[in-house]
């Protein structure tokens, strides 16, 4: 359904009714005064007074309809039969009462009134016959009561200005049928208290009964808004007013609890469109402009400078920052106000403690005069404040998102399509604090919307902007990682402005940032130190430098230049962050350690610097705070591998294995192939004594890096205590499978000697436990695998064995002399063994 939302003549009845709210006590007195005038109680005449778009055309429709008998709200409609309403239209010009009375009479004739005296236009008849017709009027209306016994309710809005637009004269005529004749009641309309009926030297002085039209209350406004929102079929939106009272109680402070700027603003709840709210505001402003330069010119120039200070100033002022404001005395200025106050163009409101604060009563007024002066579109604060009070911080990130990415849709069209786009952007942008003060290509580079950032920049060009902006398509490109473009461009301003580029800070910075990505480091810190020289005091260049220098792994020089970017902005997040880093790489953990806190404690959303703290924690042994550091990394960042993994490491470390097996295999599923956990996941199994999962898990680590030498000292610990315990006890079968299984990982192992020890340790602990089966079969399977090198080392132990099988001491003879020392030793354990048992047996037999 469609609304007319600032034109009530346009409404159904029943729209007008069911959008009625917060009007109770005005409706009240409309009863009042309908039925004192039915009962035949002299007639009081009453003026609704309020501001524009505070709902009077609302009321007085609402009256018409109930006395018409089309609705009945709040019993107006018991009245019908006693009442012939007549509503004018409300952009009627009127200078004389027989305009005045034409009007009334040709509307009486709309309404079915019979028999009614015939109107000529006034520009037709000749004086004496508009006296003699004015008369005649003058006659039907003062009897029409006593032929019709009905009262004509005249209902008019913004009749101030009929009342202006009359002589004296005239006006006394009105008013002298209005005191006597009993058949007309008047109900009129006026944005304040004018002069008609306030200056006891015109006639209509202290003759109306003034109803004033104060905001909406807080609870109406909800009532409104969710009103329209269900006659528009929005009940999403209408939850979402009830569930926003907060929000909307800030927007109701700033619309001032006027209807119509609560129903503007609602077009942006609707729709979450600034540049909708804006047409419909720009358009009822510019409509409203005859109206308000009208009421500025009925001030005097005193006037029109207090309300001026008071409409452009950002708060409530007090009379004495008004008097500043409009370098007059306070005296003169708190004079000028009761009299604004009087009239209706201006309300107190109690300040802190006991002062007096003035506000303008009327919103748009307000509204209508900023537009005025505020330059260029960008002029319309109530809807930058409207989304400061609706939206959080992070929905209006969102929606400058979405806006971006709208723009980067349209930015081929040209007119309407793309400028509402641009205008949306803007709103937005000003709502955000850090976004404020920048361009909306600085904004899209931001968000890391290159392709749209580069061409609002052409698009400002083309606009007659200045071509030196296009300096800032370097930076972009730059930051795209394109430095090639980026020097392209700075060179082509170099030559078309070279004074203003080597006077420019940022086209030197941008020089040397590029410079650096493409490696000519030299060059890049010769560029970056020029435009330290310009503006030394430019946290940026120090933070680019310093990057510059960690490429170049001057690390001393780059924590200096991180530490004096960090003095000039304590509060950049990103050069802590950096500084930490850069003091990591030299191993000055501590200094390390106090960087990234800083840089923590700046954003603590950031998990890779939580990643980072964690990491340096655990380099200096510090390792419950690393583990606190890395589970706060792995809640910002659930799916993020390397957290898991390092703090799976730090648990490991910790002998805290159940946790570290447990994150570990958190890491593992989101990267299931990764050695280096993988490695570290069966060590903790070994640790842990779960051999067969740390078998399994080292295994599919040797897969990806056979020579993993940490894997290989694992397996060898798992084959150790599952192969060769069970080996040394006589179990053939399962030293011979141990045997196989650590000749496999011979071959791959980078670390060969680690084998090597270990087999000859296997092979000695065979010759103490006089396994001489088992050592046979191992010898030849070692023998099969041809391994020259693996067959040297353990020489000794095929002399031994010829020894054993033949008891020839040439054998031992023969021996080289550098292994004569092990085979001596391992027939020493042999003879060792044989004399206990010989001796055991003597024992045996003694007894």
């Amino acid at each position: 359904m469609v609304f007319y939302k600032y034109t009530p003549a346009l409404l159904p009845p029943e729209t007008l009714r069911e959008t009625f709210v917060g009007r109770d006590v005005e409706l009240e007195e409309m009863n009042r005064i309908l039925k004192n005038a039915s009962s035949g109680k002299s007639p009081s005449h009453a003026i609704l007074v309020g501001p524009k778009g505070i709902g009077k055309s609302h009321l007085l429709r609402i009256v018409y309809h109930s006395l018409k008998g089309n609705i009945n709200v709040m019993g107006l409609g018991n009245h019908a039969s006693s009442f012939v309403p007549v509503i004018l239209p409300e952009e009627e010009y009127i200078s004389t009462i027989t305009k005045l009375l034409t009007l009334v009479i040709q509307n009486l004739e709309k309404e079915g009134i019979k028999n009614t005296p015939r109107t000529e236009s006034e520009s037709m008849a000749i004086r004496d016959v508009r006296e003699r017709q004015k008369e005649i009027f003058l006659d039907f209306i003062k009897t029409f009561r006593k032929k019709t016994g009905k009262i004509i309710v005249l209902l008019v809005d913004n009749f101030d200005k009929i009342l202006e637009g009359l002589t004296d004269e005239d006006q006394a005529i009105l008013r002298e049928a209005l005191m006597t004749s009993g058949s007309i009641l008047v109900i009129g309309s006026a944005p304040t208290i004018f002069d008609a009926i306030i200056n006891h030297d015109r006639p209509f002085y202290n003759f109306f009964e003034i109803i004033r039209l104060d905001d909406l209350s807080f609870e109406d406004a909800v009532k409104m808004l969710k009103i329209y929102a269900g006659r528009e079929g929005k009940t999403s939106v209408a939850e979402t007013i009830e569930k926003s009272r907060e929000k909307i109680e800030n927007i109701h402070r700033l619309a001032g609890g006027n209807p119509r700027l609560l129903l503007s603003l609602y077009q942006i709840i609707l729709d979450g469109d600034a540049t909708i709210a804006e047409i419909i505001f720009l358009k009822m402003l510019d409509e409203l402009t005859p109206f308000f330069n009208l009421r500025m010119n009925d001030l005097s120039p005193q006037q029109r400078e207090i309300i001026d200070a008071m409409a452009r100033a950002d708060t409530l002022l007090t009379p004495t920052e008004i008097a500043q404001a409009c370098d007059h005395p306070v005296n003169v200025v708190v004079s000028q106000l009761r009299k604004l106050e009087k009239r209706g163009y201006v309300r107190t409101t109690k300040g802190h403690g006991k002062r007096v604060i003035y506000d303008v009563r009327e919103k748009l007024f307000s509204l209508w005069r900023r537009m005025r002066v505020e330059a260029g579109r960008r002029r319309l604060g109530l809807i930058i404040r409207f989304y400061e009070a609706w939206f959080s911080r992070e929905e209006l990130l969102e929606h400058l998102e979405k806006t971006i990415d709208e723009i980067g849709e349209k930015l081929h069209l040209d007119g309407v399509e793309i400028e509402f786009a641009l205008d949306k952007l803007w709103y937005i942008k000003e709502a955000i604090p850090e976004c404020r003060e920048k361009s909306a290509f600085c904004v899209a580079c931001e968000k890391k919307k290159y392709d749209v950032a580069l061409s609002l920049i052409d698009r400002e060009i083309r606009e007659g902007g200045d071509d030196k902006v296009v300096v800032y398509k370097a930076c972009i490109y730059n930051k795209m990682e394109k430095p090639d473009k980026a020097l392209g461009i700075l060179k082509t301003t170099s030559k078309k402005h070279p004074e203003y580029f080597n006077e420019s800070f940022a086209c030197l910075m941008q020089l040397g940032i590029t410079y650096s990505l493409l490696e000519q480091f030299d060059k890049a810190v010769h560029q970056l130190e020029k435009a330290i020289s310009l503006e030394p005091d430019e946290f940026r260049v120090w933070g680019s430098l310093g990057t510059t220098y960690v490429k170049m792994q001057r690390y001393d020089d780059a924590a200096q230049a991180f530490e004096k970017a960090v003095q000039l902005k304590p509060d950049e997040f990103l050069i802590w962050a950096d500084l930490g880093t850069t003091y990591a790489e030299i191993k000055r953990y501590d200094e390390a350690v106090r960087a990234f806190e800083k840089a923590v404690k700046l954003k603590p959303d950031e998990f890779r610097v939580w990643s980072n703290l964690g990491i340096t924690y655990a380099e200096i042994k510090r390792y419950d705070e690393a583990v606190r550091a890395f589970e706060k990394a792995v809640k910002l960042k659930p799916d993020e591998f390397r957290v898991w993994a390092n703090l799976g490491i730090t648990y490991a470390e910790t002998k805290r294995y159940n946790e570290a097996t447990a994150t570990l295999e958190k890491a593992m599923k989101i990267k299931p192939d990764d050695h280096n956990a993988l490695s570290i996941l069966g060590e903790v199994y070994v640790n842990m004594k779960r051999y067969e999962d740390g078998e399994k898990t080292l295994k599919k680590a040797i897969s990806h890096v056979p020579e993993c030498d940490r894997c290989a000292k694992n397996m060898l610990a798992i084959y150790s205590a599952v192969y060769f315990e069970e080996m040394t006890e006589g179990n053939t079968e399962t030293g011979t499978k141990g045997i196989e299984e650590t000749l496999s990982l011979l071959d791959a192992a980078a670390n060969k000697d680690l084998i090597l020890a270990f087999l000859i340790g296997v092979m000695r602990s065979m010759i103490q436990k006089k396994n001489i089966g088992l050592l046979r079969i191992a010898l030849k399977k070692i023998e099969a695998t041809d391994n020259k090198e693996l067959l040297e080392v353990l020489s000794p132990y095929y002399t031994i064995m010829r020894y054993l099988d033949t008891r020839d001491k040439e054998i031992i003879a023969r021996a080289r002399y550098e292994e004569r020392v092990v085979i001596d030793d391992m027939l020493k354990m042999l003879e060792e063994e044989s004399t206990s048992k010989a001796k055991s047996k003597r024992k045996d037999a003694g007894k």
